[in-house]
């Protein structure tokens, strides 16, 4: 099993899962990330399966970018390699996901999605800029899982929903911000 972790300057690799584990309380460093840039990602990507072979990436410049997960290096730790170029521009949403079951786009503003079957006009290679969405999702979209797919793609997990996770699975609250009963 696989993960691959990206940052927003586009750079990521792919990371085996036994490797992020650390026997240390301080935990581990795995991603190391360029000043003003930052750890983004954090998305499963199975090789065990058929067809799982794909990554789409798509950047605040509204470019599309899909191409095969054998062009990622595996690496113990690092920078990594370049996944889409963008000037000026960060990477907005990664997804590992299997070809034949298609994925789906969806603007900024929610009020339109489409799910692709056919990709051929976002086919590249790696650290190439991507090519322009289809019409209506010209600007920043995100990528989704469709609904009713058995072999679902593995979606993106933000740094937030990371640390909410584990938050749950240690049982480990946030403190309630209560105002005082005399305020």
């Amino acid at each position: 099993q696989y993960v691959l972790m990206a940052s927003e300057g586009g750079f990521g690799f792919l990371v085996e899962k036994d490797n992020l584990f650390s026997q240390t309380k301080n935990g581990k460093q795995i991603i190391n990330v360029a000043k003003g840039d930052k750890a983004k990602f954090m998305v499963e990507a199975p090789y065990d399966m058929v067809g799982l072979s794909t990554c789409l990436l798509t950047n605040k410049n509204g470019r599309l970018l899909m191409f095969d997960r054998d062009q990622i290096s595996v690496l113990g730790r690092g920078k990594g390699v370049k996944l889409m170029e963008a000037k000026e521009a960060v990477l907005a949403d990664l997804v590992s996901f299997n070809s034949s079951v298609g994925i789906g786009l969806k603007n900024t503003i929610g009020t339109k999605d489409r799910v692709l079957g056919e990709f051929e006009d976002w086919v590249g290679k790696r650290a190439q800029v991507g090519k322009v969405p289809p019409h209506g999702f010209t600007k920043e979209c995100y990528l989704f899982v469709p609904e009713g797919s058995d072999s679902a793609p593995t979606k993106t997990r933000s740094n937030e929903e990371l640390v909410e996770g584990a938050m749950k699975a240690t049982g480990d609250e946030e403190p309630k911000k209560e105002l005082p009963s005399d305020f």
